[in-house]
C-alpha cells in the first residue's frame, strides 16, 4: 500500500478551509491551480499538509478574522422551522387582509373627501350669488329711497 498518502501528511478539505480561512471550493481550485498537491483516497480529496501550512503564511491566513462557526446545537429543527413559516404565512395573509380593508376605507374617504370638495365649491358660488344679491338689492333700496325724496309730481313726469 504505498499508492496510500500517509495520513499525517496529507488533510481532508475541511480541515484544510480552516487552516486557510477560505471556503472549500477556493481549497479545490488552489488545488486545480497546482498550489496545493492532492490526492484523492475513494471520493475525498486530500491536500497535501506542508502545502496548506505555506499558503497559509502566503495568504495570511493566521490573521483573518474568522467568523465564529454555528454550533450544530443552534440549528433549528426542519419541523419547527416549517410551523414559524407556517404561522409567518398565516400572519402575513392576516396583515394583507388588513391592508385590503385598509385600502377600501381609504378609497371611501377620497371619495368622500371629493364630494366635500364639490359642495366647498357650491358654497362658496352661493356666498359669491348672496353679496352680488344684497349689492344689488341695496342699490334698488338706494334708488327707491331717491325717487321716494323726490317730489310726486316729478316722479309722474319721468
Amino acid at each position: 500500500m504505498a499508492d496510500e498518502p500517509d495520513d499525517a501528511e496529507y488533510v481532508n478539505v475541511e480541515t484544510a478551509s480552516d487552516i486557510l480561512g477560505i471556503v472549500t471550493r477556493m481549497v479545490h481550485r488552489y488545488g486545480e491551480q497546482g498550489r496545493l498537491r492532492r490526492r484523492r483516497l475513494g471520493r475525498r480529496m486530500l491536500f497535501h499538509r506542508g502545502d496548506v501550512d505555506a499558503l497559509a503564511v502566503e495568504i495570511d491566513a493566521v490573521n483573518k478574522v474568522r467568523a465564529p462557526a454555528t454550533p450544530r446545537s443552534e440549528l433549528i429543527p426542519i419541523g419547527e422551522t416549517l410551523e414559524h413559516i407556517q404561522r409567518l404565512q398565516s400572519e402575513l395573509s392576516a396583515a394583507m387582509r388588513r391592508v385590503g380593508q385598509l385600502e377600501g376605507t381609504l378609497e371611501a374617504q377620497q371619495h368622500l373627501l371629493a364630494d366635500a370638495d364639490t359642495v366647498r365649491q357650491r358654497l362658496a358660488a352661493a356666498e359669491a350669488d348672496a353679496v352680488t344679491a344684497h349689492a344689488r338689492l341695496a342699490a334698488v333700496e338706494a334708488e327707491l329711497e331717491r325717487m321716494r325724496r323726490r317730489a310726486w309730481w316729478k316722479r309722474l313726469l319721468d
